[in-house]
Order: C-alpha cells, then sequence, then structure tokens
C-alpha cells in the first residue's frame, strides 16, 4: 500500500510540491523515476502479489489543467503497471479513488479513464460515508468499457460532526453497506475501510451473514492486449517454410 503523492513529514523536499508541502510534485521528473523505482523494488524484492496506489493526485487542485494533471499522475501508474506485469504476470494493481467527486479531474486523478486504458486492475471507490451514493457509482460504470474494475469500498467508522471523533460503525449498518457494495461488483469483491475500526461484533455478523459462503478469491485484469501495449511483437515460432 503506497500513497504516492503524500508527503506526511518534512523529508525529500527536493520532491514537494510548491503549492502545497504536504504534497509531492508529479510535475516533477526526477520524483516520478523516484517513486516508480521505490514501488518497482518492492515488487521485485518481497514476496507480494499486488500493490494498491493511493494518494494517486496532486494535494491541490487546478481548475482549467486536468489534463496536464492528469498525464503526469497517469505517467507514474502506467510504468508501474507496465513493469510490475513483466515482473509478475499476474501482479494486481489498484488504486484507491473518488471518481464520484465532481473536482476530482483537478488534482489529476482519472481512475475510470486509467482502467479503460488498461493501466489499473482495480478502482476501491472509497465511499466511506453512512449513505453512499451508490448510483453515481452506477452511473460512472455505465459510462466505462471496463466496469468490472469498480469496487466500492464502504466504511465501518463514522466521525461525529463538529468534534471528528471517529467510532466504530453498528455491525447491521456495515454489513447492509458491503450488500449494497456486491450489487456493483462485477468480479472483484468488495472492500471495507478501516481495519483499525473492525470489532469483533462487526467480524461476528459479517460472518453470519454477507460472507457466510467461503470465498473463492479471483481477480478481473486489464485485458492485457490493452495493458502491455509497449510491448514489441516477437518474431512467431515454430512455424516452417517450403
Amino acid at each position: 500500500w503506497f500513497t504516492v503523492g503524500l508527503r506526511q513529514r518534512d523529508f525529500f523536499p527536493e520532491f514537494a510540491a510548491e503549492q502545497s508541502s504536504e504534497s509531492f510534485d508529479f510535475h516533477r521528473p526526477a520524483f516520478r523515476d523516484f517513486i516508480v523505482a521505490l514501488i518497482l523494488e518492492v515488487v521485485e524484492r518481497y514476496p507480494i502479489n499486488g500493490v494498491n496506489l493511493d494518494f494517486v493526485r496532486f494535494g491541490f487542485s487546478r481548475q482549467g489543467h486536468e489534463a496536464e494533471q492528469e498525464a503526469v499522475v497517469a505517467d507514474v501508474i502506467r510504468r508501474v503497471y507496465l513493469q510490475s506485469k513483466k515482473i509478475k504476470p499476474e501482479f494486481v494493481v489498484s488504486v484507491c479513488a473518488a471518481p464520484w467527486s465532481p473536482i476530482i479531474k483537478q488534482y489529476g486523478q482519472n481512475a475510470p479513464k486509467w482502467a479503460d486504458e488498461g493501466i489499473v486492475d482495480v478502482i476501491y471507490s472509497m465511499q466511506y460515508q453512512y449513505e453512499p451514493d451508490f448510483e453515481i457509482t452506477r452511473q460512472i460504470q455505465g459510462g466505462m468499457r471496463r466496469p468490472q474494475a469498480m469496487v466500492v469500498m464502504v466504511g465501518n467508522y463514522d466521525r461525529a460532526v463538529p468534534s471528528g471523533k471517529v467510532s466504530r460503525r453498528v455491525a447491521k449498518r456495515v454489513c447492509h453497506l458491503i450488500e449494497e457494495a456486491r450489487k456493483l461488483s462485477m468480479g472483484n469483491g468488495v472492500a471495507l475501510y478501516l481495519y483499525s475500526m473492525l470489532n469483533d461484533e462487526q467480524i461476528d455478523l459479517l460472518r453470519k451473514t454477507v460472507f457466510s459462503v467461503p470465498a473463492k478469491p479471483s481477480w478481473v485484469f486489464a485485458a492485457p492486449a490493452i495493458a502491455r501495449s509497449d510491448s514489441h511483437p516477437q518474431p512467431p515460432k515454430g512455424l516452417k517454410i517450403e
């Protein structure tokens, strides 16, 4: 799990964005090279079967510059995807995203586009609200070539207003949200956030209801022909010329 563009402490000042000290600057080629190399090092050195790329955006918006913002963020994702698939062909590359947000493209994020281009296997749509807008997710899927990439990630916690205090969500509500999220899933399952808020009550009820049948994990990958379009064609083998 990589928070790609998030700069949470004072380090790597040479990669920091001028507009926000809490954001790395995707416009800097040196940062893109650095973060791609870091992620690929983990892919190559450790026995993992996937990476989740979070905070795949700038920490600030730029209205009217959506295309150039998205291009540099997508460059990182594309390189990670293509190179990791060369290392491990069955590797899963997912992103945490907010495709339902009307302004998210101003931050350089366009996850449905990345899924359709074949550089993302799974989109985790972060919808942690007590009453998520599932209809907008259906609308987004309706405009995608790969709607199966979309997975709704629901929340198991509530945040009080205005104090911001976080508490565990009632187990029955968590189960209901996962059931609704399942209706949108087309093969890539469901997701739940935040694990530190998961308690025995939630686990027990999930086991008895939503997850009462043992799962058979599988993934719906991006189309290989699209995802690996940068690979060079190989000469045919086994041909006999007479």
